[in-house]
């Protein structure tokens, strides 16, 4: 999905139309928040990720998706508070455990994501 966002993004809102009243709409918002931050678009990757949190604010993925978003735009102070929700949920986080979870992941997404998170606060 990730390797061609553009195209996650196609079928993400394929799956909207086709099921406008999905009660877990979060998730799908979430991944269009990954997709997003994947193909770069950081300021619509942090509205997706607002969207999903605002009915499941305890998503850790998406709340790294917001905290690398608004890191890559610049916006360090509301990115650290995103870090600071985050490690109230999983306080033993760090860019090293991550890269080991995260290690499927296309390794020049990964490294731009992390970049992120580390600029975000979260502990190397």
């Amino acid at each position: 999905m990730l390797a061609n966002s553009k195209k996650a993004l196609e079928m993400l809102r394929r799956a909207e139309r086709l099921s406008p009243r999905d009660p877990r709409a979060w998730y799908m918002a979430s991944a269009a928040a990954l997709a997003h931050f994947a193909g770069g678009q950081y300021e619509e990757a942090s509205a997706c990720a607002r969207r999903a949190l605002s009915e499941n604010p305890r998503f850790t993925r998406t709340l790294r998706v917001l905290a690398a978003s608004q890191a890559k735009l610049g916006r360090i102070e509301s990115a650290t508070q995103v870090i600071g929700d985050l490690l109230k949920i999983e306080p033993d986080l760090t860019v090293t455990k991550l890269r080991w979870r995260l290690r499927h992941m296309d390794e020049s997404l990964l490294r731009t994501f992390l970049e992120g998170l580390a600029l975000a606060g979260l502990p190397a």
